[in-house]
Parts: structure tokens; sequence; C-alpha cells
């Protein structure tokens, strides 16, 4: 089995299981529901399916340059709130390199401050460009 089809499948169980969470809630007596996962968690749970279908809609689009867009975007997006397994696919989609580099460094830093700085680190070390690297280095070193 290639590494991307294992990616894929992983992806897919994570999002099983999210889903899973966010069927789990049950009612309270006031007619409210409830759940023992978090507000935090239950749009985490949301959010990573919406990835997921953004990230296929975005590998749809034949033109390089709108695809590249796209998942930048995404990438940025998916950075905010702490995704770093879906920021690297949407990274390793971007075909330009001054693209995937910017994209890199902005979710990088967006990650830090989504408390993952061990995947703002990582993500950076997948920066192209040693000037832009260095950067996006210094940031999470001083942030």
């Amino acid at each position: 089995m290639n590494a991307k089809l294992k990616f894929h499948l992983s992806f897919a169980a994570m999002l099983t299981l999210a889903a899973g969470l966010v069927a789990g809630c049950e009612k309270r007596n006031d007619g409210i529901p409830s759940s023992s996962t978090t507000a935090p968690e239950k749009h985490a749970a949301a959010t990573a399916a919406d990835f997921l279908q953004r990230y296929q809609a975005a590998m749809q689009i034949n033109e390089i340059s709108k695809r590249d867009d796209a998942l930048e975007g995404l990438a940025k997006d998916a950075a905010k709130v702490g995704e770093g397994d879906v920021v690297k696919k949407a990274l390793m989609g971007i075909n330009s390199i001054n693209t995937r580099d910017s994209a890199a460094s902005a979710a990088a830093v967006a990650l830090a401050h989504a408390g993952k700085r061990a995947d703002g680190t990582a993500v950076a070390q997948l920066i192209n460009s040693i000037a832009v690297r260095d950067s996006t280095l210094a940031k999470l070193a001083s942030e």
C-alpha cells in the first residue's frame, strides 16, 4: 500500500471518529443537546469533515494556479484551528514552490498561535526557501 493511500485511509478514519464524537450527543433535561465532548472538540470534528470536502474539491480543479490558490486558502484556514495534518496535506498539493512556501510560512505561525507549536515547526521545515524558512522559524522561536 503506498504512502498516499495510507494517508487518505488514516485521514478518513480520523473523520469517521470525529463524526462519531459529534453523533454521540445526548439531550439534557432542558432539551438542549449536550455531549461528553467540549464545544471546541465538536467544532474541530465538524471542521475536519469540511476540510476534507474542501481538499477533495480543490484537487479536482484543473487549472493549476486556481488549484494552488484553493489549497493555499485551505492550509491557512486549517492552521487557524490547529489542524496540522490537513495543513500538510494541502501544502503537498500545491505545485508552485513560491505559493507553497508562502502558505507554509503563514500556516506555521497560525498553528503556533493555535497552540500547535510542534506542528508549526514541522510545517516550517517543509519550506524550500532557506530565507523564508529561517524567517518563519525565527518567528516561531520568538512568539
